[in-house]
């Protein structure tokens, strides 16, 4: 629960995060440590350099993120008193996630400070902060169900999606006219359709194929 009385002169530490996937989306990294930075000057606290946690190019899915793994350690060891964020979307997307994280962090005695959502000061506040965190997990569903669906719209339309051919396969650029594609290579081919006949047909193990 957020405090002005108490923000001055503790020990801070800050979280950021960035999905490669949708960087142009969301705030970069750099914009993210500027903006947070700035707040903790503001109020007064202290930023060591090994108390800033970056996982750049994680998803807000995961919890097992390398720089938050360590952010919970410190939280845990006591070396920070208060968590500064870019907003509570930084530390989880997923909202059950999110609570797991909140209750972990504050359990620990740390004050958690968000610049983009309320910092709650009362039970009220508080569910309020919650109910943002639902909109926070909804926008993470229906963006994924939007890339999902745009994908599948695209492969059934026959244009390449990942920019890269499997072996087997040449990789033609777009043109003006027309879409990137893949066309047969026939130089791979005789080597897949042997793998195809050794491992479907015969039976072959991977180590034999290899051989």
């Amino acid at each position: 629960m957020y405090d002005e009385n108490k923000s001055k002169g503790r020990t801070a530490g800050a979280y950021f995060r960035v999905s490669t996937g949708r960087q142009e989306k969301e705030a970069t990294i750099d914009s993210q440590i500027d903006e947070v930075k700035t707040r903790i000057k503001a109020d007064e606290n202290i930023l060591l350099p090994e108390n800033i946690f970056t996982d750049d190019g994680w998803s807000g899915e995961l919890l097992a993120r390398p720089k938050l793994d360590e952010l919970r350690d410190a939280c845990k060891g006591k070396r920070i008193e208060v968590l500064y964020v870019y907003d509570l979307g930084r530390l989880s997307r997923n909202f059950t996630n999110q609570l797991v994280l909140l209750e972990e962090i504050e359990n620990a005695g740390v004050e958690i400070i968000s610049l983009h959502d309320i910092n709650p000061q009362n039970e009220e506040e508080t569910l309020a902060q919650r109910v943002l965190g639902i909109f926070h997990d909804y926008e993470r569903i229906k963006i994924a169900e939007r890339m999902r669906r745009g994908k599948l719209y695209k492969s059934r339309m026959g244009i390449l999606i990942n920019g890269q051919a499997l072996y087997g396969l040449t990789y033609v650029r777009k043109t003006e006219n027309r879409p990137a594609y893949c066309k047969i290579n026939e130089f791979e081919t005789d080597a897949v359709n042997k793998i195809f006949e050794w491992f479907v047909i015969k039976g072959y193990s991977q180590r034999k194929i290899i051989k």
